[in-house]
């Protein structure tokens, strides 16, 4: 128990409501002295001691405290990742073209001109100018559009644009006014007949035999026509390329004989090769595309002697090497 000692001085008259006054006001006093502050005054004190703690502490920081936060830095550092760099479209156009020329050689790729392309980051300045060297004189001025056709057509189908390239070599030797004996018109030789049913099926702009001889329209049906031949076949080179020349009802024909279609293939693909052989030259052809084409019958041969394949009048280039020309033997 405390005791609280107060002095009062009366300076107003004595009388019933001073006294009680006086006395509520002792009651009072000895109350708060007994059971002390209020709690709410407790609180305001318990807050002013922990601010103070917190400016003490955050004026002179501990050891242990600098190194939980070099740990927590450190540790926030490794767990962020840094974003993935997408490849250009460069890369992509390159990681396309070196799949599908693997696809198109084979167990030869290794030993075939065409690895040597995978030094060349970009097969474009190619395109470019073997298109325009060999349109006839009268397309030369659109050699950009259907250059830049034949590449963007091959990276939307998968294609090394060498090999569209080859293709179109093969079927019209770049000639847009081209028309083949069934019917086939432009630079890839396509039906009329062919096209209408393929622009259903894929969703392309066709309003007619007429659009076949637009080199551009022509390219982006011919491509969308070996692309669909190259997934009905699995990817089978040999079998897509010849589909395309001999249609695919023949190839299954031979195909239940025994029979696998070669001399158009070897034909496209010689044609692939001699462009590869010219990118090797870093764009300098200093001779034609195919120097010292003859004729010739030859019969090749595996390496036990057997005899694979009789090719009569096969027009070839004599810079090709024979490993090169044996893809589909």
């Amino acid at each position: 128990m405390k005791t609280v000692t107060t002095t009062l001085y009366f300076f107003y008259p004595i009388t019933k409501q001073n006294v009680l006054f006086v006395f509520s006001c002792l009651l009072i006093c000895s109350l708060c002295s007994l059971f002390g502050p209020p709690a709410h005054a407790k609180e305001t004190v318990k807050e002013a001691k922990a601010t103070s703690v917190k400016t003490t502490n955050t004026a002179k920081p501990d050891k242990a405290a600098k190194t939980a936060k070099a740990t927590v830095k450190t540790t926030t550092a490794k767990t962020v990742k840094k974003p993935v760099k997408q490849p250009s479209l460069s890369g992509q156009q390159r990681k396309a073209r070196l799949q599908h020329a693997r696809e198109l050689m084979g167990k030869y790729y290794k030993k075939s001109a065409v690895k040597s392309g995978e030094s060349v980051k970009k097969i474009n300045y190619t395109v470019y100018r073997k298109t325009k060297e060999f349109l006839p004189k009268k397309f030369k001025s659109q050699h950009q559009q259907i250059a830049q056709t034949i590449i963007d057509q091959s990276q939307l189908h998968g294609f090394d644009p060498l090999f569209v390239m080859a293709v179109v070599l093969s079927e019209s030797s770049f000639d847009p006014r081209m028309r083949g004996g069934v019917g086939e018109i432009g630079l890839m030789q396509i039906r009329p007949c062919t096209a209408a049913w393929l622009a259903k099926k894929a969703s392309l702009k066709y309003a007619g035999e007429k659009d076949l001889y637009d080199p551009i329209q022509n390219i982006k049906i011919g491509t969308a026509y070996m692309s669909y031949l190259r997934e009905t076949f699995g990817g089978e080179a040999q079998l897509y390329i010849a589909a395309y020349n001999m249609g695919q009802r023949n190839v299954r024909k031979n195909l239940a004989k025994d029979v696998r279609p070669k001399i158009y293939p070897i034909h496209v693909m010689k044609n692939y090769l001699a462009l590869y052989e010219d990118v090797n030259a870093k764009g300098v052809s200093q001779n034609p595309l195919f120097p010292r084409d003859i004729e010739c019958t030859r019969i090749w041969q595996t390496s036990t002697g057997a005899t694979t394949l009789f090719i009569e009048k096969l027009r070839f280039s004599a810079h090709i090497k024979q490993h090169d020309i044996r893809i589909f033997l």
